[in-house]
């Protein structure tokens, strides 16, 4: 009855004169679909039973808690660090901050043993992972809800307190970390990532820090790498460690059954309670062990490339940038790739400007709503014109927003004839953007807005309960990219439409700002012929 009601509201709110229309409707559909927790101001669903309060920690952590009346009797943590991520590490030693993220599990001086934290996990019945993004590091675990406390306190000591990155433990972990690089390279979908960062041509400044080698390997972060860049890797893994892991860039999320002010003083006593002129700060100090002048080198090393990755490059990765001067763009090409397992399909990929991407605006995320339209099925849609021809088999859209540039991408399932009329699919595509753009602001984009708008809020409000340690991770994740009250709603419910955004965006799509990338098996490599000798 719920649903129903909120239907013939929103269905009220549609029927009104076009004036004031849409920021009505997106009012109506806030007041409808969420409600706010009082303290902390969290957005949250009207059917979501949990209670929220955002909690500010030592050194600027900010904190989300969470009580699930239903998680009886498990606990889970998740802590994301913004920019301790693939795009910061030095070109010199690419994948560092994967490798710091592995040695980090290796013992702290409050917890030293090599194996403690694992152990500790496996005696509760639980599971830990983390993952490296271009951007951010993840980390999460999960365990019984007896065993929480003891279990936060262990994985508090990668954060706040000292890790040892001990040289025991370095080996085995490159080791680790090298094995997870052969798994990607027969990965398709991580062959194609890889190749795409390889079309860049430049790799350290700006935008194009988005193609560095983020998982890393022997060769890369092995003695020899660290030797001929004039450092030492446990040196560098510790200035990393210092210029990244700052407590201010931090994001905690706790989930349990406990009340949320069990959970605050919990989170209080493990990380800290803020001070008045709380900052945030680095990492804990170097330890003894470390040569200075070792650190010193591996710190300058780090610096500089903190400071390229960050410094004003061009507008995208493929831009082009050549001493210090913007050149010609390297698009439109086109990359062609022979695949691990059997598929056809070609992918369209659309560099955008920033202000395009989700971190801009929580409630008018213009590329999820321009690949919302490229992924649709029903009449009258790319797809359906593609599988009427008998071209494509499948067609979906979606986009990476990152800080400095955004990229929106379509991939299409070829048939067999597909493939060999591929010519005929990217007309499709670009006449279908070209129908969009033409439509630009009109009334048809606004309708459609309104639906996706409705769809999403239903879609959210009525959302079955996800995997704590997922929901967990995605939240530290999210506080990055919205205020921690948006957390949960950010992106998900939509304001009023953002006519000035979706004309920018389709303007932009056009043929000659596109990397398309196809795979296929009848690219294998051929040699070429032998030349005569003269």
């Amino acid at each position: 009855s719920s649903h129903r009601s909120s239907c013939e509201a929103a269905a009220a709110i549609a029927d009104q004169s076009p004036g004031g229309r849409a920021q009505d409707s997106a009012r109506a559909v806030y007041m409808l679909h969420c409600t706010v927790d009082e303290r902390g101001g969290v957005e949250r669903s009207v059917e979501d039973r949990r209670r929220y309060r955002v909690i500010r920690l030592a050194g600027g952590v900010r904190a989300l808690a969470v009580c699930d009346p239903q998680a009886e009797h498990r606990a889970t943590a998740a802590m994301c660090v913004d920019g301790a991520g693939a795009r910061t590490a030095p070109v010199e030693l690419v994948g560092l901050a994967h490798y710091l993220e592995h040695m980090l599990f290796q013992g702290s001086q409050k917890y030293p043993g090599v194996s403690f934290y694992k152990k500790q996990i496996g005696l509760r019945a639980g599971r830990c992972n983390a993952s490296t993004a271009a951007e951010t590091t993840n980390y999460f675990f999960e365990v019984d809800a007896g065993g929480f406390e003891e279990v936060l306190d262990v994985f508090a000591q990668f954060f706040v307190g000292a890790p040892l990155l001990d040289k025991s433990a370095a080996e085995r972990e490159i080791e680790a970390v090298t094995n997870e690089d052969s798994r990607n390279r027969v990965n398709d979908d991580r062959r194609l990532r890889m190749a795409l960062q390889h079309s860049v041509s430049g790799r350290t400044t700006g935008s194009q820090s988005w193609s560095k080698f983020g998982t890393g390997n022997k060769s890369t972060l092995g003695a020899e790498a660290a030797a001929a860049a004039g450092v030492e890797v446990r040196p560098a893994l510790l200035a990393y460690r210092e210029r990244f892991y700052r407590t201010d860039a931090m994001t905690l999320v706790l989930i349990s059954s406990k009340p949320l002010e069990a959970t605050e003083q919990l989170a209080t006593r493990i990380f800290g309670a803020p001070t008045t002129d709380s900052t945030g700060g680095g990492a804990t100090a170097t330890p003894a062990d470390v040569d200075p002048a070792a650190f010193a080198a591996a710190a300058r090393l780090v610096q500089s490339a903190a400071e390229m990755a960050e410094a004003e490059g061009p507008p995208h990765p493929w831009a082009g940038c050549g001493a210090g001067e913007l050149v010609a763009s390297q698009l439109p090409f086109e990359l062609r790739v022979v695949p691990i397992k059997e598929r056809r399909t070609c992918r369209l990929a659309f560099p955008l400007p920033s202000r395009l991407s989700q971190h801009r605006d929580s409630r008018a995320p213009v590329l999820d709503y321009v690949t919302h339209l490229l992924a649709h099925e029903g009449e009258g849609s790319l797809y359906a014109c593609l599988q009427a021809e008998g071209l494509a088999t499948a067609v979906s859209a979606g986009a990476e927003g990152l800080r400095d540039f955004a990229i929106a991408q379509v991939r299409i399932d070829l048939t067999p004839l597909g493939e060999e009329r591929v010519e005929v699919v990217l007309c499709r595509v670009f006449e279908y953007l070209a129908m969009l753009a033409e439509e630009g602001a009109g009334a048809a984009a606004r309708e459609a807005w309104a639906e996706l708008a409705m769809e999403r809020a239903l879609r959210w409000r009525f959302a079955e309960r996800g995997d704590a340690a997922a929901e967990a991770r995605s939240w530290a994740a999210r506080m990055h990219v919205y205020s921690p009250q948006l957390a949960l709603s950010g992106g998900r419910l939509l304001g009023g439409f953002p006519a000035e955004g979706v004309v920018a965006c389709l303007e932009a799509m056009r043929p000659g700002g596109v990397l398309i990338s196809r795979e296929s098996k009848a690219f294998q490599a051929v040699s070429p012929p032998e030349e005569d000798d003269e």
